[in-house]
């Protein structure tokens, strides 16, 4: 009994933990938000490029990972991890890349991290929801069709982002929204169906 009640305390302690970490940058961006005058907050475009590259170079790797995975075991959950990643890099790189047109282009500059945040969701949604167990691995011409489907998205981000009159911050914060949504959904099926293999 006392070792039942150990392991429950120890997992609680570890989800909380794993909460509290996820939640980490959401703290941060309330607290320049809501805590940090106006007056006081600076623009370094070296840094955000850094960040970035970072952050692209990190997806590139974890891809690089996934797909070794998949290679390995055939799993569907790996492959669309391993393309998540790749297209959340692919697309998330223009952000960085355009950080000088923030202010003559905000639109051009902001949507891409919406954008890639939201294929990254629907890559991991579409593996959670996909058959468990071993598959036969993905032909080359099917990751090239991937590459193009990102190519697409990509030359529609940039389209939307010059030519529709729609304001900014609904588009903004609706594909946000989409993209949240589809990510939640992802995990609540990988935690119904416990699906074995890497985490998100």
């Amino acid at each position: 009994m006392t070792s039942q009640f150990i392991q429950r305390v120890t997992l609680t302690y570890l989800r909380l933990a794993a909460a509290l970490f996820i939640l980490s940058p959401v703290a941060a961006v309330a607290f320049v938000q809501f805590c940090v005058p106006a007056d006081q907050v600076f623009i370094d475009h070296g840094f955000h490029e850094v960040a970035i590259a970072v952050a692209v170079a990190t997806s590139l790797f974890l891809a690089a990972l996934a797909y070794r995975c998949h290679r390995e075991s055939g799993e569907a959950l790996t492959r669309h991890l391993a393309l998540g990643y790749l297209g959340f890099a692919l697309l998330y790189a223009p952000h960085g890349i355009l950080t000088h047109l923030a202010h003559s282009q905000p639109a051009l500059f902001l949507l891409w991290g919406p954008v890639a945040r939201l294929v990254m969701a629907a890559c991991v949604l579409q593996g959670a929801l996909a058959r468990t167990g071993r598959a036969a691995t993905a032909s080359r011409e099917s990751w090239l069709a991937w590459l193009a489907l990102f190519l697409v998205v990509a030359l529609a981000t940039a389209w939307m982002a010059l030519a529709l009159p729609v304001p900014l911050p609904p588009l903004r914060i609706g594909i946000e929204v989409i993209a949240g949504s589809l990510s939640l959904a992802g995990v609540i099926v990988l935690m119904v169906r416990r699906a074995s293999g890497p985490t998100l």
